[in-house]
């Protein structure tokens, strides 16, 4: 299992009242809604799963202009995949000690890049 929290940080591109995210195997907990400046405008937004596409999408609670900038806070839990894709467990042989060494690690390839469903690029954002 692994958990963690993540600040993005966007601008919009046009008005919109509505962010939508990639995401794949992982459960999110909570998303707040902050200014730039680290001021809380709203916290707990709602937010729905489009799983045939592995979208997140996030609601505002108003519409947002272009060139706007906001904070999204998403927390997130999932469990460490065993097949060697996204971010899996793997393991090494320690040859001083003999020991087995446990670690998360991620590979994200070229071939398994074309694997991926891109229908077309959804988001009105930037991320910086």
């Amino acid at each position: 299992q692994f958990s963690g929290r993540v600040k993005i940080h966007i601008q919009i591109l046009e008005p919109t009242q509505l962010i939508t995210l990639h995401y794949r195997q992982i459960s999110v907990s909570q998303i707040n809604f902050f200014n730039v400046d680290g001021t809380l405008r709203q916290s707990n937004l709602e937010f729905d799963y489009i799983s045939t596409y592995e979208f997140l999408k996030i609601s505002l609670p108003l519409i947002m202009n272009q060139n706007d900038e906001l904070v999204l806070e998403i927390f997130y839990s999932g469990t460490l995949r065993q097949d060697n894709l996204g971010l899996y467990r793997s393991s090494y042989l320690n040859e001083e000690t003999n020991d087995r060494v446990w670690l998360a690690t991620t590979q994200f390839s070229m071939t398994e890049a074309v694997k991926l469903k891109f229908l077309k690029f959804v988001t009105n954002i930037l991320f910086f």
